[in-house]
Order: C-alpha cells, then sequence, then structure tokens
C-alpha cells in the first residue's frame, strides 16, 4: 500500500478508490459494491466515520466496524504518526456512531487493536512505543462515557490473545493500561481502577510496577495530603469494583502497591495510607488490617525487578486531577453492569511543597 495525498492530507494510505480495492482484497468480496464503497468512505475521511455507521442497519454495524478497522489497519510506509492519529480517529468514530451496537462496536475496535500488536508487519509498533501512542489517542477520541467499557474490551482482548510467552503477554497488559489511563482524561481514576479489576491477578505484578512509575509523586509535583488524597480515590474505586471477586484482596494490595512505590517516601506514604484505610474499605475486599499488611508486603516483592524506565512523557496524576470531575459516569459496562464508582472529595487543592523527607526515599 502506498502512501497517497488527498487535498493536500495524507488519509491512512488510501484515497476511497484503493480503499475499495483493498477492502475486495481483505475477505469482502461477497459484501455489494454499496458496503464497500461506505467501507472505504469511512476509512478513506475519518471525520465523516460516525455518519456513515450510523446509516448502516443496526444489525450490521458490528461487522461494518470490523471491516472499516481490516482496511485502516493497512498503515502508509511513512508517517507513521499520522497513521496512528487516523486509525484512532475512524475507531472512535466507529464506537461513536453504534447506537444500540455499542457495547459490541466497542468489542470489536478493541479486539482490533490488540491484533494489530500482535501480528506481523505491525509487529514494530509495539516495539517503537506507536501501539502505546494509539491505545491513548483512541480513548482520548472516545465519548467519554464509553472509555471505561473501551479500556476493559482491551484488558480482556489482550488476556485471549495467544502471546508467545508471558513477558511478552505482561509487557502489553503494562502498555496497554498505562496509555489508556493516559488517554482517559476525567476518567482517569475509573481507568486506573479497571486495570486492577480486570487484568489476570498473574500479570499485575509488570502492571503495578509500571504504575508506579507513572504515579511517580516527585515529577508530578504533588504533596504529601494530595499523593494521599489520589491515592485514596483510586483504591476506593478498585475495592468497589472487586468486591466480590475471589480474589479480591490481592488486586487492592496491588494497587496499594503501585502508589506505594511511586511516593516520593514510600516508608511515609505507606503509613499514612495504612492510617487512612477504613475497615469497611478493607473488608470491601475480604480483609482485616493485618491481612492487608500482610497482603501488601506480598505484592510489593511481587513488583521487586519489574521496575521499568517510566512509559510517559510526563506524570500520569497532577494537581488537576484533584479537581472532582463535573460529572463522572459512575459505570464499567463489559459484558455486564459491574460499578466503579469514583470517591469524590470537595477540598481544594492544598500547596504543592511536596513531603517533608521527600529527598529520602527510593532511588531512580
Amino acid at each position: 500500500m502506498k502512501r497517497f495525498m488527498l487535498s493536500g492530507v495524507l488519509v491512512l494510505g488510501c484515497v476511497v478508490s484503493l480503499c475499495a480495492e483493498t477492502a475486495g482484497s481483505l475477505g469482502m468480496d461477497g459484501r455489494s459494491a454499496a458496503w464497500k464503497q461506505s467501507v472505504a468512505s469511512a476509512v478513506g475521511d475519518a471525520t465523516k466515520t460516525r455518519a456513515l455507521m450510523q446509516q448502516i442497519p443496526e444489525g450490521d454495524r458490528v461487522a461494518f466496524a470490523r471491516d472499516v478497522l481490516a482496511v485502516a489497519k493497512v498503515k502508509p510506509t511513512a508517517d507513521r504518526k499520522r497513521w496512528v492519529q487516523d486509525y484512532a480517529a475512524v475507531a472512535a468514530g466507529l464506537a461513536d456512531g453504534a447506537g444500540g451496537a455499542k457495547r459490541a462496536t466497542i468489542a470489536a475496535v478493541a479486539e482490533a487493536m490488540v491484533e494489530i500488536g500482535v501480528t506481523g508487519e505491525a509487529r514494530e509498533l509495539t516495539v517503537t512505543g506507536e501501539m502505546t501512542a494509539l491505545f491513548q489517542a483512541t480513548i482520548e477520541r472516545m465519548p467519554v462515557t464509553d472509555r471505561v467499557a473501551f479500556a476493559g474490551n482491551v484488558f480482556q482482548a489482550i488476556d485471549k490473545q495467544k502471546a508467545p510467552d508471558a513477558e511478552t503477554r505482561n509487557s502489553n497488559f503494562k502498555m496497554a493500561s498505562v496509555a489508556l489511563a493516559a488517554g482517559a482524561g476525567e476518567q482517569k481514576v475509573v481507568v486506573v481502577s479497571a486495570a486492577f479489576c480486570e487484568i489476570p491477578t498473574n500479570a499485575l505484578g509488570a502492571v503495578s510496577a509500571a504504575f508506579a512509575e507513572v504515579f511517580d509523586q516527585r515529577r508530578s509535583k504533588l504533596s504529601e495530603p494530595d499523593y494521599l488524597q489520589l491515592a485514596m480515590r483510586t483504591l476506593q474505586a478498585v475495592a468497589d469494583c472487586a468486591t466480590g471477586k475471589p480474589d479480591a484482596g490481592v488486586r487492592f494490595a496491588y494497587a496499594a502497591a503501585a502508589f506505594v512505590g511511586g511516593a516520593g517516601s514510600p516508608a511515609t506514604f505507606e503509613g499514612a495510607l495504612l492510617a487512612k484505610l477504613t475497615p469497611e474499605i478493607l473488608a470491601k475486599v475480604g480483609l482485616s488490617r493485618d491481612e492487608f499488611v500482610a497482603a501488601l508486603a506480598a505484592a510489593k516483592g511481587g513488583i521487586q525487578g519489574q521496575r521499568v524506565a517510566s512509559p510517559l512523557a510526563i506524570p500520569l496524576f497532577s494537581v488537576q486531577d484533584l479537581i472532582p470531575p463535573g460529572s463522572v459516569p459512575l459505570g464499567l459496562s463489559v459484558g455486564g453492569e459491574t460499578g466503579l464508582p469514583v470517591a469524590r472529595e470537595n477540598r481544594p487543592p492544598s500547596p504543592p511543597p511536596g513531603y517533608q523527607n521527600q529527598g529520602i526515599g527510593k532511588k531512580r
């Protein structure tokens, strides 16, 4: 597939006529000419994808989305940053225009995107970090109400994929969870909690280590009270979504370990966290205080040796995240109605002087 320019703008490597040819070569020979033309148009002009999706009968929208994404993944040989942005815009447009087929369409988008990262020519995208950019760019373009569902479906798709080994699988979970959280906007806390609630526990050591790097209190310049507030808000969300799971305590401990690992002074923060956690919160994940202390110690041990360079150029959280969202949808819809409420605090952000002992703590 060559690059082509249309009105001076690169469009996902093909103009409409050539996208139609690609549609025919990707198993769509049995489709009507009108179907192929709609697929080609949806790929060739991302600004029209949503409207085109709405014109498709609702029962056919998931199939249409899969066909569009199959054509869209044929990337140009150059200007791959533009390819990432265009693919993300097409994927988000399909989800936004899906109507009653939205849940299944979001799942299809997630599956197609995960597949890009593990197949043939596109494998280099993972190596270069462009898959991280693709996840982030896509969730940023999703309607706010769909972002948590999309993240959950990505985690499910990674779990289903046939990774060559555990290290690759864990790396995919780690890369996707951080990227999705970074692009989730006001749903950031809920997406982080979804990662700890949805990802298999045998991958949570790697995921927790990655989040510890991007929580990085020093780089985010968050004060002790503010960092603790964000941790409590996130841990409350994890407790709510993990309630009833047989491994709820393990999931909760890994989430707490990520915040301990990201703290400017881990020991000081851990003490403050233990003082803040109530019996009611711990009961939701089936732990007493002593059991939580033991689980936290085990989780911290599980992330040792898995420290990695921060996958983000900037920290995940900032003072802006302390401002309670005006309206945050309180639900995760991934094959069910699992609630992931976010604890809201109306306290204004405190000044960011940092911990009293911020110069003491983990080395980087």
